[in-house]
């Protein structure tokens, strides 16, 4: 038989409902059952209590069946936990506002309920967090959220943003929901493919807000388009800018990380090289000697620094800003010859090979001349449609812009035909054109209101977040089962923790969460969580994984009659 738990200090407290009448007939409540008898343990102490529930005694009232609870009672801890409800919040903050380990969270609430004579283990840590994840996640209506529903209302509604991240090939997308207005996010969930009826249900909770839909706004993907336009049909829909040019680009991108990556293996060991002899040279040289040695090496370690450039799609060209660096060391090499010689013979023989080696790029010039090209096509794009050309006083709007782009894009098919463009332009160009003539009805949909974001980027910072977190609470790089576990409910996190006011918001949330609410979300994250438990059964417990397969196939399989 299991011993039960003693503690040094315990708090006997009794908890009754508030209500004292039956609104029905108004006769007296009466004490119909004790609904629980257990130890909470809380940062302030511990408590034995006594919930007792009440009814209306007269049996032919409608409310008779109603069982009346105590609020205060059911906000010290949630359903079936021994650990109060201030210890669950204490160890999410703990684990995602302080980027704590789990072992460092086990320390932190040894010493915070050593002075109550409690102990805790480092598992129950995880089924705390667990169960925080999923208080999050219950309490995170946006039905419920009074202060959020008059923010939109101020706003005149809201601007509905998807995006999904999918962490590794064949798994689960997570797909977050967000109001690009206020930041809050509106629902998100896990799904296995990305059809438009699956976008349609993860929308359904926005669609049941019953609040004005000013707009959305999506990546180019074909199935969010689809679905946003079926919910919301009347309102414009954006696609994202910044992943458009990006499309548009790839092609020119693929071609500027080509000519890096052939400048760089072809220049970047003679180099090192010239780098190794400036390093011998110096060991033996005189103070002026090596003076102009350590100069050279710092001139070869820019080279080096201006090969090593990376590109980031869709407007940071490696290749082009590897080109103006190069330029520039070339310059500078040159003002420092003239302003004086070479100490020796030796140091103007490591000037003159640096020289050559600076020089050698001129045999991509062509190619790095037509990359700049299409990167300059992509900057008359941006400038389009970042409508800085507009001077004070003049309109900006989805009109004038969208004329403004359709003029470009005309201007631009003449190169096509006339035959000055090489193969790589001419192809980079057509695909180009052709991602700005597929998305055109939905690029140019934000102008008309000024809050309307033209891009998704805070949306994929709300989701870089969720990786950087898990990066820092781990010391690991890999995110990926951090995020299908717990990506669905800690993407509410940021808009919790984003100020005290909205940290006392939760905490009251969760003190009035319905019970029966609670149950139903824990039941649905372990399902959730099933398949995610199975694969890592297989990864890490092959053997026994299998094993317990075939037993259940056995157990399942009929009884054969005896011959």
């Amino acid at each position: 038989m299991k011993r039960s738990r003693s503690y040094a200090s315990v708090m006997r407290r009794w908890y009754r409902p508030i209500e004292h009448e039956c609104p029905q007939c108004h006769r007296p409540l009466r004490q119909a059952m004790t609904l629980s008898k257990r130890t909470v343990i809380t940062l302030a102490g511990v408590i034995k209590l006594s919930h007792a529930g009440s009814r209306c005694p007269d049996l032919q009232c409608t409310g008779h069946q109603r069982t009346y609870r105590s609020v205060e009672a059911d906000a010290l801890a949630l359903p079936g936990f021994t650990y109060g409800l201030d210890i669950v919040l204490l160890v999410g903050q703990l684990r995602l506002g302080q980027h704590q380990t789990v072992d460092e969270v086990h320390r932190e609430l040894q010493v915070r309920l050593a002075s109550l004579g409690v102990s805790i283990s480092r598992r129950e840590i995880l089924y705390l967090f667990e169960a925080y994840c999923t208080l999050l996640r219950a309490s995170s209506e946006a039905k419920d959220d009074q202060q959020w529903l008059a923010q939109v209302e101020k706003n005149g509604g809201i601007i509905v943003s998807v995006d999904g991240i999918q962490p590794e090939k064949g798994n689960e997308t997570v797909y977050v929901v967000r109001d690009a207005l206020t930041g809050r996010v509106l629902a998100a969930e896990n799904v296995t493919s990305s059809e438009t009826a699956v976008i349609k249900a993860l929308l359904a909770p926005v669609v049941a807000l019953s609040v004005k839909v000013l707009g959305t706004i999506t990546d180019a993907q074909e199935s969010e388009l689809m679905a946003v336009e079926q919910l919301w049909p009347k309102v414009p829909h954006q696609v994202c800018q910044f992943h458009a040019l990006r499309d548009a680009s790839q092609l020119a991108c693929e071609a500027d990380k080509q000519v890096k990556t052939a400048m760089r293996k072809t220049l970047q060991p003679k180099v090192r090289a010239l780098r190794r002899q400036l390093k011998g040279d110096s060991a033996q040289a005189s103070t002026s000697e090596a003076e102009q040695f350590c100069v050279l090496d710092e001139y070869a370690s820019g080279v080096l620094s201006a090969l090593n450039r990376d590109g980031l799609a869709p407007f940071d060209f490696a290749t082009v800003h590897s080109a103006e660096d190069l330029d520039e060391v070339e310059a500078s090499e040159a003002v420092a010859g003239k302003k004086g010689g070479a100490v020796s013979w030796l140091c103007g023989q490591r000037l003159a090979r640096l020289q050559t080696i600076v020089a050698e790029r001129a045999v991509w010039a062509s190619q790095q001349a037509q990359v700049k090209g299409m990167h300059g096509w992509l900057l008359q794009i941006e400038h389009l449609l970042d409508s800085s050309w507009a001077q004070e006083g003049e309109e900006v709007s989805n009109e004038t812009v969208g004329s403004r782009l359709d003029g470009w894009c005309e201007q631009m098919t003449d190169p096509l035909s006339d035959g000055t463009l090489s193969d790589l332009e001419h192809e980079c160009l057509t695909r180009f054109l052709c991602v700005l003539a597929n998305l055109r009805s939905h690029l140019v949909q934000c102008y008309d209101r000024k809050d309307f974001p033209r891009t998704n980027n805070e949306m994929e910072r709300s989701i870089r977040g969720l990786k950087t977190r898990s990066r820092r609470i781990s010391g690991r790089k890999n995110w990926n089962s951090y995020l299908l576990r717990y990506g669905r409910s800690v993407a509410y996190y940021d808009w919790w923790e984003q100020d005290a006011a909205h940290h006392q918001q939760l905490v009251e949330h969760t003190a009035h969460l319905d019970p029966a609410r609670w149950r139903n979300m824990r039941r649905e994250t372990s399902t959730a969580q099933s398949e995610q438990l199975q694969r890592f059964r297989f990864r890490h417990k092959r053997q026994a994984y299998l094993a317990s397969l075939e037993a259940r196939w056995e157990t399942a399989a009929p009884t054969l009659p005896l011959p």
